[in-house]
């Protein structure tokens, strides 16, 4: 499912991005650890991103999701 709003999102929600922009390429996947309903934190699991490593926390807001076509790949309990 694709994520459109803070609503499509919740802690645990497993989350694939895979998009090429002016900044660069971004190709992760990540478990969803914390949201304040804007900004998202996500632990990464995978290690096919050049900027981000495994086990790195890093932080989206929603509007960078939307505009990633993020997905969730698996949605939490």
């Amino acid at each position: 499912m694709k994520i459109k709003t803070n609503k499509d999102l919740k802690t645990g929600d497993l989350v694939q991005v895979d998009v090429m922009t002016l900044d660069g390429e971004y190709k992760w996947t990540g478990m969803c650890n914390w949201n304040d309903g804007y900004k998202f934190s996500f632990v990464v699991l995978s290690d096919t991103d050049a900027q981000y490593k495994p086990n790195d926390e890093i932080v989206w807001t929603i509007h960078d999701l939307k505009i990633a076509e993020a997905v969730v790949l698996s949605e939490s309990r």
